[in-house]
């Protein structure tokens, strides 16, 4: 019996040595990324929580190296196995990190990233043998890892909105280090059993602690402002812009109290660049994020900026990878942000950098369920909701800019069931997995087109949905009840026009989008529907007339003030621009429009054809007649030539000659916008 208790307290020494020691290697590991590039951690420093979620993964992640270590440090032949419970861990963290660090030829990856970690294994293993300080690491490592998690927990306390929520971090640190002296002093060495549980418990309370915001006394008295864009959702699969099929009750409904737009018109049907011009009023040739993944460059203000300077709390939820802050940069300009798309939103984000965690996301991915791309590229709009419910529960009662992007009506369809209204199951359609041929055939059966749109229909009826939710929890938060709210689309979606389906074109099905605007009483707005030619780009100046903000800033935009109140009798529809810029190499060409006075110029690059057709094509220019011709099908580009040249100089002067910068996407990059169908 004795024996038996002797070996369960070495196993248990060995698992708590070997642990302490990986911990303290991936909290080195995470601090050191952080420190070299901020902006893949402003995104966890603004977000409920966001330090003790790491925590919590690192710790997890512990744990697991911990235990394989332990194992290997228990196998007869070792002459010393603390050493072995030290040296291993950190040789299979710099094995994993040097593997995800290499090429794209696994077989050389593996090869080298294992010659390095038996190299770095083999000098620690003895240089900790003939260390006798290395023997007395077992308490210390321990110690000082409990140490860290415990401070860590105390500045996640200090950010807490309230004092019980200080109060309760602040505490579950507290305990954790008192525990930590009580056994030290007795000396009965340490308990996984009684530690582990106690700071698992610190990290479950400090998650649901809201964050700490800035005063902000300066926009005392100014309506608070909800900007809300759904993806891919094109304007006449809308209820109140004519789909006599939508579930979109909500959006209808703000759409009968405030402004809609009938003609609405994106700069970019990408989803990073019309992002960007949405937030900034700029066109992407003057901000320059041209393409997705391209990040927005500091100099350029936002509205967030703009806003947070006048004294608003800023934040910003979004769903998709494309619009997380490190692929364009918009979040982190936000003082509190959640682009966390992950379903284990308490692994760290950039798990890459800290090799197995990358290792154990890929195996939980095949053995938890999700309804959606596992955090992978996008999460649904009901995670994207209830963050923003509880940043605006926490935060209600000060003028706010909140920003809400649900990604849901992109491709791939995946609804939930409730939203089904026939047996066309979520993963029916594995639209990213077909070649040319296949989708083709798609776009031209009546029977699988229909169930393709039903399925977009139910996704874009699940976002209304949760369009109602956030609504709902901004009127509430929002002092005196002003408030705006704005409903946008970052683009459409074509869906077999022009025999075409999901790759991106410049006609109106993908350019033209839905505009949704409810002012606050006190602009003294009427509802009404609005025929006239909008963009985009005129959001944020509109925002801010209404706002009564004069941030002193260029835009491409114009304020829609005079226009909606009625006033503007002087100036006419100014031209709407569209773009699509595109990767060097990649199959896809560069194609502008401009839209002005009843007609459309679509100018499209020579390159490859894109969608799977290998057949490199000459340039084009088509003219439409968008009066008698809304379904764009007739160019009239010769019958029109001085329609063709005043268009085309319009589109020039903006889109004439844009150089596109080198990109070098990573191959976690890459394949994420693969699977969104942005690059093939």
């Amino acid at each position: 019996m004795s024996e038996q208790r002797t070996t369960i307290t070495g196993s248990g020494s060995l698992l708590l040595l070997s642990t302490a020691a990986a911990l303290l290697l991936l909290l080195l590991r995470w601090f050191t990324v952080s420190a070299f590039s901020p902006e893949y951690t402003q995104g966890v420093i603004n977000t409920q929580g966001g330090i003790a979620r790491v925590l919590l993964g690192l710790g997890v992640a512990s744990l697991l190296a911990g235990a394989g270590s332990t194992v290997l440090a228990l196998l007869p032949g070792w002459r010393d196995a603390r050493a072995v419970a030290i040296a291993s861990p950190v040789a299979a963290l710099l094995l994993l990190d040097t593997y995800f660090a290499l090429g794209d030829f696994p077989a050389l990856k593996l090869l080298c990233a294992g010659a390095v970690a038996l190299v770095v294994f083999a000098v620690l293993y003895r240089a900790l043998q003939r260390s006798p300080a290395a023997r007395r690491l077992s308490d210390q490592l321990w110690t000082w890892a409990v140490v860290l998690l415990a401070a860590t927990l105390g500045a996640t306390a200090l950010s807490a909105v309230d004092l019980p929520g200080r109060a309760a971090a602040g505490g579950a640190a507290l305990l954790a280090l008192a525990l930590l002296w009580w056994l030290r002093a007795r000396g009965t060495g340490w308990s996984l059993l009684a530690v582990v549980p106690l700071l698992l418990a610190a990290l479950f309370i400090a998650t649901r602690i809201p964050v700490l915001q800035p005063a902000n006394a300066f926009a005392a008295g100014k309506p608070s402002v909800l900007l809300v864009t759904i993806d891919t959702l094109r304007a006449d699969h809308v209820g109140s812009y004519g789909h006599a099929g939508a579930r979109t009750p909500v959006l209808d409904a703000l759409a009968q109290q405030g402004v809609r737009f009938s003609q609405a018109v994106t700069a970019n049907v990408y989803t990073g660049p019309s992002h960007t011009s949405i937030l900034t009023g700029l066109y992407p040739e003057s901000h320059g994020v041209l393409v997705n993944d391209m990040r927005l460059p500091a100099v350029v203000p936002t509205l967030a900026d703009i806003l947070a300077e006048e004294g608003y709390l800023t934040s910003a939820f979004t769903s998709g990878f494309t619009t997380r802050d490190r692929a364009c940069g918009l979040p982190s300009r936000f003082q509190a942000s959640d682009d966390d798309i992950r379903a284990l939103r308490w692994w760290p984000q950039r798990a890459r950098d800290i090799g197995i965690l990358e290792l154990f996301m890929r195996i939980a991915k095949r053995v938890v369920p999700y309804n959606g791309d596992f955090g992978q590229e996008y999460r649904m709009g009901e995670d994207t909701a209830d963050q923003a419910i509880a940043w605006l529960a926490a935060n209600g009662g000060r003028p706010f800019f909140t920003w809400v992007h649900f990604f849901d009506p992109h491709l791939p369809y995946r609804p939930p069931h409730r939203y089904l209204e026939n047996d066309a199951g979520p993963d029916r359609f594995d639209w990213y997995g077909m070649d040319a041929r296949e989708r083709a055939a798609v776009v031209t059966d009546p029977a699988t087109l229909a169930a393709m749109r039903a399925l977009y229909d139910a996704e874009i009826a699940y976002d209304d949905a949760q369009l109602g939710r956030v609504v709902e929890a901004a009127r509430a938060a929002a002092p005196d009840g002003e408030l705006l709210i704005v409903v946008v689309a970052d683009h459409g979606e074509a869906m077999g026009e022009h025999a075409n389906y999901w790759l991106r074109d410049m006609y109106d099905p993908t350019l033209r989008v839905p505009l949704v605007m409810v002012p606050p009483a006190s602009a003294q707005v009427a509802p009404q529907v609005v025929d006239a030619q909008v963009r985009t780009i005129d959001l944020a100046p509109t925002l801010l007339s209404l706002l009564e903000v004069d941030a002193g800033t260029r835009f491409d935009g114009s304020s829609l003030l005079e226009l909606i109140r009625g006033d503007d009798t002087q100036h006419g529809p100014e031209p709407a621009l569209g773009g699509l810029y595109v990767v060097p190499g990649e199959f896809q060409r560069q194609l502008n429009a401009v839209r002005y006075d009843g007609w459309k110029l679509v100018r499209t690059g020579a390159g490859w054809a894109g969608g799977g057709d290998p057949e490199y094509r000459a340039g084009s220019t088509q003219l439409f007649n968008l009066a008698t011709d809304p379904q764009e099908l007739v160019d009239v580009a010769q019958r029109f030539p001085e329609q063709r040249l005043r268009l085309d100089e319009i589109l020039h002067s903006v889109a004439g000659e844009v150089a596109m910068p080198d990109i070098e996407f990573t191959p976690e990059e890459r394949e994420r916008l693969r699977s969104l169908g942005y690059i093939h």
